[in-house]
């Protein structure tokens, strides 16, 4: 009996707190997509659209009615601002009415990266991004997880489980396959079935992606499109523990236990070195390192090109240096790549190349004669550098994830001979980071920055105030503020480089790359140094820049390389010191963090054709060749009967000066001369094309026809340059520039191009994006044949060498049958041999 009466009051107990809570607690939004909307909106701290909301597939009424289903879904944070991709759990009455929304994740986190389009089937989903107005990637996930790594210890399933549920909320992970584009893109359609995912754009393009396998189909490279998925990362324990640390708490608390275990290191290093070490390990007394000597690249220098490389010897501070200190040693393994086996020029009689690195160790910190810091010497007149993000930093802020890995490309992946670490994670400061124009952060003002512009120079400086991205820019890496600047180390007062003790710098791993005032680009790292010791040896080794890269175990190292099969994992990597933690074939496989990569430069113009070696003579230094040959046999366009056979010639702009000499009409017969070279330049010249003379008549332009004109100028700064004559905002000198006929307009030839005239030798050229300026010559009866040849080498604009009186073209090359002349009865272009800039280069930075 009591039994019962407890229980009757139980019940009326719970009726009770029931009826309150219906008036107490707010009510479940109505059983509609707009009210899911707004409640999924209040969980996310922002606003979601009814159309941007994905069921994940039902686990079941009951798993639902306990646990919730999930649900992905779109959310901004204002009005306006970009959309993430969301997940959570929403738990429903058994008539479908949405209770509570729990387990909320942010699957993308990109406040710059417009998230949009979602579409689920099953357990695929896909979404396209957006950022700086262009559709930049399309991502495939799998709910289901993320494929089983076969090679995974028990510890790494652990490790894993626990950051799958961290980031996803499941501990199987969300498998994901990113497409980016290269192509500009304003917007895109997505579609979606078991099978396929199907992307389409405005303009007709399209292509699609096989769910299962990932296989792109239809026409993925008229766009650009290039898929990659993130490959399973197995981290060292501890490196795994302080991420996610980190992610948790806060970079301050890690910082902190990080710089109490490299302090107590540091003192207890020094503490037995003053006890066991070396006595007469002390300072010379020697004045301090000079300035950086200058820029000697000049006219008398490019002929015997002797002091470039290898650069001079350091001199060290000790009055007994360690055996090989200072002095540059050569890398040359046996598997390291050269230019023959590249299949270009043969080497002349002077030889081959140098050894393309060299390496030596300096002791800058006379506090720490342990202390050494590793010096590699890069000849970036035989290479070039580029770079690639990290499978998880720098975590973009506009889209997807980087690759982790160097480009699979053979033209690429063949020519690799090295890599280096790059820089901090985004958590730590957020600095820009852009790859092959792609910005995954935006450019910080003042930050230390690395770039690489579309003619594959490199240089290093500060980025100014300016938003805008030059256009001349294809990737660029931030770090800090600039570590040495004009001999002077830390101009900005900066004091704590990297998450560390306010006021502090930790002795530990350091990296960081500078560049020379001769061209000279070196990668420095040390074991247990810190940036104030960095810096040091930047201005003793003659560095005018230098910029702090990445710093502690596990995340600094730079590696040899040579890659004959990635798929047979038959390479060849090796660390530029055993002391190094990271693995070797971290940059081949994947990295978790960006990094940049060392290539053997290609020197040739371009093109989906071969370049010769050109017999001519050939500037400075002769085993590197500038001038390059080529002929093509292009099939009949609309204007030619049968194919046209066109002759190329390649001029490396590094290599070559051009020099104008317009034609005038003098003398009482009022015949046309061009104007003589200067002494020094008659000595130095490599070819003489001819420009032709204006038509002779009231009316100059009849003799171009209905073909655009555009205007051909040539100085030391820009080289060889083509402006449209009409565009305002080209700078051109209207009062030494040539009017010539446009036979490319942005990649297009114009129609009046293809239309049929008289047969003669027709001359044109044009300036690639490598910097090279590409001539063309052939015998035909329009300019198409020569205009369809430098489309192929990629120019997206040319011009005819025809001022308008149609004068048979000639191109005369020194060391060839026909040697240039001194004077001509046409204009003429002169090609003149200068030496060789150096291809990494202090950068002013943008205004």
């Amino acid at each position: 009996m009591l039994g019962r009466l407890n229980g009757r009051r139980m019940l009326i107990f719970a009726a009770t707190l029931a009826l309150l809570g219906r008036f107490v607690l707010p009510a479940p939004p109505p059983r509609t997509i707009e009210g899911l909307a707004a409640m999924l909106g209040q969980a996310a701290a922002g606003t979601v659209l009814p159309s941007d909301i994905a069921w994940e597939p039902s686990p079941g009424v009951l798993a639902e009615f306990l646990w919730g289903r999930r649900v992905l879904f779109l959310a901004r944070a204002t009005e306006g601002a970009p959309r993430d991709l969301f997940r959570a759990s929403v738990r429903v009455t058994l008539e479908g009415r949405p209770v509570t929304v729990g387990g909320i994740r942010n699957l993308t986190a990109t406040p710059l990266g417009d998230e949009r389009r979602l579409v689920i089937s099953n357990e695929r989903a896909a979404f396209a991004t957006a950022s700086y107005g262009k559709i930049e990637s399309i991502s495939l996930i799998d709910l289901g997880g993320k494929p089983a790594d076969p090679e995974a210890t028990l510890l790494d399933g652990i490790t894993s489980a626990i950051t799958n549920w961290r980031e996803t909320g499941t501990v199987r992970g969300i498998g994901r396959l990113d497409v980016n584009l290269d192509a500009s893109e304003s917007d895109v359609l997505l579609g979606i079935d078991p099978e396929r995912l199907s992307i389409g754009f405005g303009d007709g393009k399209a292509f699609a992606i096989d769910v299962l396998t990932g296989a792109l189909s239809g026409e993925p490279a008229a766009l650009g499109a290039h898929a990659y998925a993130a490959p399973a990362m197995r981290k060292r324990p501890i490196l795994w523990a302080v991420d996610t640390i980190r992610a948790e708490v806060g970079p301050e608390p890690v910082a902190m236990i990080e710089a109490a275990v490299f302090n107590t290191r540091d003192v207890m290093r020094r503490s037995l070195y003053a006890l066991f070490g070396p006595s007469s390990q002390a300072a010379a007394a020697v004045a301090p390192p000079p300035s950086p000597p200058p820029n000697v690249l000049d006219a008398s220098y490019s002929q015997t090109d002797t002091s470039i490389w290898p650069p001079a010897p350091i001199t060290p501070i000790w009055k007994n240096p360690e055996p090989g200190e200072g002095q540059w040693e050569e890398v040359s393994y046996p598997w390291l790549k050269r230019f023959s086996s590249l299949g270009l020029g043969k080497a002349r009689a002077t030889g081959d190349p140098p050894p393309y690195f060299f390496r030596t160790m300096i002791r800058p910190d006379p506090q720490r004669p342990y202390a050494q810091v590793l010096i590699v010497a890069m000849d970036m007149r035989q290479l070039e550098l580029d770079m690639e993000a990290g499978v998880e930093d720098p975590k973009p802020l506009t889209g997807a994830n980087g690759s982790g890995k160097i480009p699979r490309d053979p033209k690429i992946m063949n020519r690799v001979v090295g890599a280096f670490n790059g820089a901090f994670k985004t958590t730590h400061g957020e600095y820009g980071m852009m790859v092959h124009r792609r910005v995954l952060l935006p450019p910080k003002p003042g930050a230390a920055t690395l770039i690489v512009t579309d003619d594959r120079r490199v240089g290093l400086g500060n980025w100014g105030s300016a938003v805008d991205i030059p256009s001349d820019i294809v990737s660029f890496r931030q770090n800090l503020e600039p570590l040495v600047q004009d001999g002077k180390l830390s101009p900005s007062g900066r004091t704590q480089w990297g998450w560390q003790l306010d006021g502090t710098s930790m002795m530990t791993e350091r990296s960081g790359v500078c560049v020379t005032a001769p061209g000279q680009l070196y990668y420095l790292w040390g074991d247990e140094v810190s940036a104030q010791t960095l810096g040091k040896a930047m201005l003793h080794a003659g560095c005018t820049y230098g910029m702090h890269l990445d710093m502690n175990p596990h995340h600094t190292g730079f590696v040899f390389a040579s890659v004959r099969s990635l798929a047979h994992k038959d390479y060849d990597a090796k660390l530029l010191t055993p002391l190094m933690e990271i693995w070797p074939e971290r940059y081949l496989e994947y990295s978790p963090k960006d990094f940049f990569y060392l290539m053997l430069r290609d020197p040739t113009p371009g093109g989906d054709f071969a370049w010769t070696e050109d017999v001519g003579t050939q500037p400075a230094p002769a085993w590197l060749p500038a001038v390059w040959r080529a002929m093509l046999q292009n099939p009949a366009g609309p204007s030619e009967a049968q194919a046209v056979q066109v002759e190329l010639w390649g001029f490396d702009a590094g290599r070559v000066l051009w020099r104008l000499r317009t034609a005038r009409q003098d003398g009482q017969r009022r015949e046309y001369a061009s104007t003589e070279l200067g002494n020094d330049d008659a000595h130095r010249v490599m070819a003489a094309l001819g420009v032709g003379n204006p038509h002779e008549g009231p009316n100059a332009k009849i003799g171009f026809g209905k073909i655009p004109t555009g205007l051909l100028t040539a100085d030391e700064q820009t080289g060889l340059h083509i402006a449209a004559e009409g565009d305002a905002s080209e700078k051109a000198d209207r009062d030494e520039a040539i009017a010539l006929p446009m036979i490319v307009e942005g990649g297009k030839i114009p129609a009046a191009v293809k239309e049929v005239r008289m047969m003669r030798r027709r001359g044109a050229v044009c300036v690639t994006p490598s910097g090279h300026t590409v001539v063309a010559v052939a015998t035909s009866e329009s300019d198409e044949a020569n205009a369809r040849a430098l489309q192929r080498v990629g120019c997206l604009r040319a011009v005819a060498l025809d001022r308008g009186a149609h004068r048979p073209a000639f191109l005369h090359r020194a060391g060839g049958g026909s040697p240039p002349l001194a004077r001509y009865d046409e204009s003429v272009l002169y090609a003149i041999s200068r030496p060789m800039i150096p291809r990494a280069q202090r950068w002013n930075g943008t205004e």
